[in-house]
């Protein structure tokens, strides 16, 4: 029973120690013990001269077991030596008492009583003790692995933080000779917009001079009756490449300001204007337009609505005619454009609200955030246009510190743009 319980010990125990302590008492008692039965048990059936062999394996027995308890400390040794000599003493107490004299008995059972007690004193006081050590040793082992565990921990976390910590270094380097690059590349594009629509301006003004000379010569035939047919078709031709050259050369002062304002440029003549002047003018400049469509325009016409707010104005009028121009191009046959401001803690607020065929949110996300984007329903709607006019007005209104937000409930919804204008931040440009 005894070695079928060390058998199980050992197998489903996983500390080393405890492991080598079972081998050694296994092994050192199981041996011996199969050579002695060997030797007093069987031998002797055939021959008696070896039967002294069995008395000497049972004292190799003994050895292991006591080298077992003292190497392995398997036995509490304090403990054992303290229970021996209280029992020593009792013992030659007893026998003393029994072979005294009548007059010794009571103080020699005395004397027996009182080193009983001490000895169970001392025993328990040897047991306590024995286990405080035992106690603090295995605390002090569990300290040492403890703190040999967190010293490799800490050397493992520290070569991961090195690991890691260059691997930032190598991002932040590489993060930084891309933004280089990018910023060169930026640097290079504005440069390449500004020396284009250099480039482009001039032949774009003499195409428009000689278009306006040739309309010019035009009106005179017209009046001397010469060809008169011809000369019609002449104007009507003159006429598109009249409105395809203004297109052109607006396209080529959008390009300018988007590269001149995105490069920081200081091109703002900031002086004080009402802006009700600006969006009468820019009305009259699509009357046209307004009128096919059928348009209703709506907006305040008390002075007090409108207060005087230092701009640009060449820059303002051109950021709110690309608004009123979309709002124009993209409503419906008898709609509506309303115009509501409002001043509010020195900030001047600008909403545009218009009935035309709306769009998603994903396309205003895109309009917002990306050049040259035109939703499918702004393509069908007008098939002419690069999807460049609400990044121009963005940048201009951007320049003046102030904020565009651009708001539809879906197709078929309207559009609302909301322009805010901040009197403090412009005043300080």
């Amino acid at each position: 029973i005894a070695y079928i319980r060390l058998i199980n010990t050992l197998i489903n125990t996983k500390d080393k120690n405890v492991r080598q302590q079972i081998k050694l008492i296994i092994w050192g008692t199981l041996i011996p013990y199969l050579v002695a039965m060997y030797f007093d048990l069987i031998l002797p059936i055939y021959n008696y001269e070896y039967i002294w062999a069995g008395p000497l394996m049972a004292s190799i027995v003994i050895y292991v077991i006591l080298y077992a308890i003292y190497k392995h400390h398997l036995l509490d040794v304090e403990i054992i030596i303290a229970e021996i000599l209280t029992i020593c003493l009792c013992i030659f107490i007893l026998f003393q008492t029994l072979h005294s004299i009548n007059n010794a008995v009571t103080t020699n059972i005395i004397l027996l009583f009182l080193s009983v007690i001490i000895g169970l004193l001392l025993i328990r006081s040897v047991q306590r003790e024995t286990y405080l050590r035992k106690k603090s040793d295995y605390l002090r082992v569990g300290l040492e692995k403890s703190n040999s565990q967190l010293e490799i921990l800490t050397i493992t976390l520290e070569s991961r933080v090195l690991a890691q910590t260059e691997k930032i270094r190598e991002s932040l380097e590489q993060e930084k000779v891309a933004r280089r690059d990018l910023e060169k590349l930026n640097e290079t594009k504005n440069q390449f917009i500004l020396i284009t629509q250099h480039h482009l301006r001039t032949p774009v003004t003499s195409i428009k001079w000689g278009l306006e000379a040739m309309e010019s010569d035009l009106q005179n035939n017209l009046k001397n009756n010469s060809n008169g047919n011809i000369n019609h078709e002449i104007k009507e031709n003159l006429s598109d490449l009249k409105i395809s050259a203004n297109r052109l050369a607006r396209i080529v002062d959008d390009f300018l300001a988007i590269s001149t304002l995105k490069a920081g440029g200081n091109i703002l003549n900031i002086e004080n204007v009402n802006l009700q002047s600006i969006f009468e003018d820019i009305f009259q400049e699509l009357h046209l337009d307004i009128k096919r469509l059928g348009l209703t325009i709506n907006y305040p016409k008390n002075t007090i609505d409108w207060p005087n707010i230092p701009l640009d104005q060449s820059k303002i009028r051109e950021a709110l005619l690309i608004i009123i121009e979309n709002a124009v191009k993209y409503n419906i046959q008898g709609g509506n454009i309303d115009i509501i401001t409002r001043t509010n803690a020195n900030k001047f607020e600008i909403t545009v609200r218009n009935t035309g065929i709306g769009m998603l949110k994903e396309d205003i996300l895109k309009i917002s955030t990306t050049l040259f984007y035109r939703s499918t329903m702004a393509k069908n709607s007008n098939p002419i246009g690069m999807g460049v006019g609400l990044s121009v007005a963005r940048a201009i209104i951007n320049a003046h510190h102030g904020e565009i937000e651009l708001q539809s409930d879906g197709i078929g919804k309207g559009a609302t743009v909301r322009i805010v204008l901040n009197y403090e931040q412009l005043n300080m440009i």
